[in-house]
């Protein structure tokens, strides 16, 4: 169940925190462990993720996933404005319980202009794997992210994609 501040975020045109350590703390979680500003950044309200920060947010925060509020906003295709406040190089490392960092996401969200902001933040992102051993263009081509697949910045990168293509998918995962 989430909390008062939760539906704030999502009904709010501007939600404004009340006192500072709002963004972040274990009074103000939701059942699956998402604090505010995850919950601003999953609902897409880069207007409210700036209050949240500006109150001292913390931003390593992790849900029961794992996920920090960066992960969480990337999930909503091309629409990257909470992510360009959020991501740093030093985040841009974050992993979720799963071992995907922020740019996996983008890619199985099939979200180019995440992926084009990862890569312009960490380069060598493209090369992390998680936990199976998946790059990010195994999860690309596992969600059907052509576009992704045919970014500019990772065309280097496809002639590998395809050299390990017999690498096992999650079952009913089609390539392309």
């Amino acid at each position: 169940m989430a909390s008062g501040y939760h539906h704030a975020l999502t009904y709010s045109p501007v939600f404004v925190p009340q006192s500072r350590g709002v963004g972040g703390g274990g009074t103000l979680l939701a059942a699956s462990g998402m604090t505010p500003l995850m919950w601003a950044c999953f609902q897409t309200r880069p207007k409210n993720v700036a209050k949240l920060l500006k109150y001292g947010a913390d931003l390593d925060e992790k849900d029961i996933e794992g996920k920090t509020a960066c992960h969480w906003a990337v999930h909503e295709g091309e629409d990257i404005r909470c992510l360009k406040m959020l991501l740093t190089y030093e985040n841009s490392f974050w992993r979720d319980a799963a071992g995907r960092a922020v740019i996996h996401l983008a890619a199985e969200s099939k979200s180019t202009r995440a992926i084009k902001l990862a890569m312009g933040v960490r380069p060598d992102s493209v090369h992390d794997i998680d936990r199976n051993g998946r790059s990010p263009l195994h999860w690309a081509a596992a969600c059907g992210s052509s576009a992704a697949v045919k970014a500019r910045q990772w065309s280097p990168c496809l002639q590998i994609l395809l050299g390990l293509a017999n690498w096992p998918l999650p079952d009913g995962w089609p390539l392309m």
